[in-house]
């Protein structure tokens, strides 16, 4: 799969195009944006999906907004942030999770509703099963939109799920997936294992922080134990059977902002999944942060 950009209506759009092989996944894509209720300021806005035949061969497209700034993964590469931006920045990461995790129910329904979401009378939760800098991309206002939702899964009446077949980036996955424990009869499990993921994406922010005027080179998450080009083998040895997380500097300690995302990124990173914070408590830890505060 690559990226284009392109225009629409006379603005900018950002075009995802899935190879054949990768149509079950566009499918994916496409079905988990037209459930109900599913906008969200904090989640990548979809605009639309088409095929394309290109040198005899189907391209799948899917035409979402466009955001200069690119992914949390290249803004971060090119640009250190302030602790009031990582806040920020943290903060609409979670909403958007929370907004993911949560099930909506309404009790109105409205003939074009019924005729638009004939498989969904609300909207189920949703585990994003593949969270991490790449997938996340930032707006003009330094907030955050959580894309890459072609690996997302929702919650069925059947409770039987299965872990996507394609996953790009696998230091991101929780131990319980790596060690294959994770109970597949449980949706809340999948959404402990996006909460996993989403502390490596606060540690990536954090150590991009400027703390008196000096700021740490961008790495990815256990940059200094994992290879660029992993396995699932060496995953586990590391996060598995010697239990590493990724450090926590001490310079971070000595500001409150940080201090406290630091503790936040540490609550993701439970080997018992069931003991890991949720995304609606880190949302209101952060939104009850004062960021007038270094």
């Amino acid at each position: 799969m690559h990226f284009k950009v392109g225009n629409w209506r006379h603005e900018k759009v950002a075009i995802k195009i899935f190879s054949t092989s990768d149509k079950n996944s566009w499918m994916n894509e496409i079905e988990i944006y037209r459930i109900p209720m599913f906008n969200h300021k904090n989640i990548l806005g979809f605009i639309a999906a088409d095929m394309k035949l290109f040198k005899n061969n189907f391209q799948f497209w899917l035409i979402t907004d466009y955001h200069e700034n690119g992914s949390l993964y290249d803004f971060l590469n090119l640009n250190s942030v302030s602790p009031q931006t990582a806040i920020l920045m943290a903060l609409s990461i979670a909403s958007g999770l929370c907004h993911l995790h949560m099930e909506i129910i309404t009790n109105y329904f409205s003939k074009s509703h019924c005729e638009t979401y004939k498989n969904f009378k609300n909207k189920p939760k949703i585990s994003h099963c593949d969270l991490n800098s790449k997938n996340i991309f930032i707006k003009s206002n330094l907030t955050c939109a959580i894309g890459g939702l072609s690996s997302a899964i929702y919650q069925n009446d059947e409770n039987n799920y299965k872990l996507p077949e394609k996953i790009e980036n696998l230091r991101y996955l929780s131990p319980e997936i790596v060690n294959g424990t994770i109970n597949l009869t449980n949706f809340d499990s999948f959404c402990y294992a996006d909460i996993y993921s989403y502390g490596l994406i606060l540690w990536e922010i954090t150590r991009r922080c400027k703390i008196n005027d000096k700021t740490e080179n961008y790495q990815l998450p256990y940059f200094d134990v994992i290879q660029t080009n992993t396995n699932i083998d060496e995953i586990r040895e590391v996060i598995c059977i010697k239990k590493i997380r990724p450090i926590i500097s001490n310079e971070w300690l000595k500001s409150d902002l940080l201090r406290s995302m630091s503790k936040i990124m540490c609550d993701c990173w439970y080997e018992n999944a069931s003991a890991r914070v949720s995304a609606l408590r880190i949302k209101k830890s952060l939104s009850g942060l004062n960021v007038n505060t270094p």
